[in-house]
């Protein structure tokens, strides 16, 4: 069988699973073991989101039939092969992400907030225009921000309170326009990159805090993805160049490397990097990543730090549904080892069901 363009690649929260969307329909992977735990085989799917490991999906259609209409969302129910809910957009649905309480679909100029149990909409934001539909979610609701860019010419990310349903901050990132936004599991930390590529922040939330500088490269890139690990003791981010990169924000790991001489050092570059040029001013503030991976893809891709118990592995998928599975050092760093490699579309859907009862939600009911 030849290899199957994808529309859609995502993983789930907790990276313990992946959804694919087609012009055949789609599928929804388990990651570690590496299975296929279901699919459906009418359809073509742009957007295929699912919460954790709940039995429902979040659908929107690439508009190849009029039955699958890129502005329409649906709500699907994986055990009962059914849609439970619809709702239909002024534009093209450029991106969808959920938690338990929240909601959100992206249009190029509009975010619209929905109550998850209802689906009744609890606000709309008028956005400057982002026809990539950047955006970010908190996937727990216990912090629930929302960010998206706040300028179409810099690098702005706008903080938003999903609970009190008002702007948070601006976090102004980078001196070009943004690439890619992503949010810890638990909503503390936001990292991100500019069309550049060649940096990668990270912020505290909600104030904006600047954490970290991360070095990608010196050429520019296009970020593909970026994802923190489940728990935001690593942070993933793979590019245009093949290469994913693996940087330690482990707190303890930051800590015994500056240690307490190189402390005044670090304290006088980060004084002396305030007289310099902005421009410049990551030459004194960044770090290089501690594990890296080199893929062999053509095409896009995506990848995931997986096994949260005890991070070892990446997965990495492209567009043409091939897949590699890396093995590292979590201690010690280094280059990742290729472990396994094959095609999603070998891959035979097991008996498996695809939800856990206990995160089930209420929908439209």
């Amino acid at each position: 069988m030849e290899s199957e363009e994808l529309l859609h690649l995502s993983f789930n929260q907790d990276t313990t699973l992946l959804t694919t969307g087609s012009h055949h329909g789609f599928k929804v992977y388990r990651l570690n073991p590496f299975d296929l735990i279901n699919q459906e085989d009418k359809g073509n799917f742009k957007i295929v989101e699912m919460y954790e490991s709940s039995q429902l999906l979040i659908l929107v259609g690439a508009g190849e039939q009029p039955a699958f209409s890129p502005r329409r969302l649906t709500i699907w129910n994986i055990a009962e092969r059914v849609p439970i809910c619809e709702t239909a957009f002024p534009d093209t649905v450029l991106s969808v992400k959920m938690n338990r309480v929240r909601i959100v679909s992206v249009i190029i100029d509009a975010i619209y907030i929905f109550n998850t149990t209802t689906m009744k909409t609890q606000n709309t934001i008028r956005t400057v225009e982002n026809p990539k539909g950047i955006v970010a979610l908190s996937p727990t609701h216990s912090d629930c921000f929302l960010l998206y860019p706040a300028s179409e010419n810099k690098g702005h990310v706008q903080v938003y309170d999903c609970f009190s349903m008002q702007h948070r901050t601006i976090i102004e990132a980078h001196n070009s326009p943004l690439a890619y936004i992503a949010i810890s599991y638990k909503g503390h930390l936001c990292a991100t990159a500019s069309i550049k590529g060649t940096m990668i922040r990270v912020f505290s939330l909600p104030e904006g805090n600047k954490l970290f500088t991360f070095k990608r490269g010196l050429t520019q890139a296009e970020i593909y993805n970026i994802m923190f690990s489940y728990d935001a003791k690593f942070l993933l981010a793979c590019s245009s160049t093949g290469t994913i990169h693996v940087y330690d924000i482990r707190n303890d790991r930051i800590s015994q490397e500056i240690g307490w001489g190189n402390s005044i050092k670090q304290s006088f570059m980060s004084a002396a990097s305030y007289l310099l040029p902005e421009n410049y001013r990551d030459t004194f503030e960044t770090s290089r990543s501690f594990v890296t991976a080199r893929t062999h893809f053509n095409k896009k891709y995506i990848s995931a730090l997986v096994n949260k118990d005890h991070y070892s592995k990446i997965v990495a998928v492209s567009f043409s549904a091939e897949y590699l599975i890396f093995t590292f050092n979590s201690e010690n760093g280094g280059e990742a080892v290729i472990e396994a490699c094959g095609s999603l579309n070998k891959i035979i859907q097991t008996q498996i069901k695809a939800h856990d009862e206990e995160k089930d939600l209420e929908i439209c009911k």
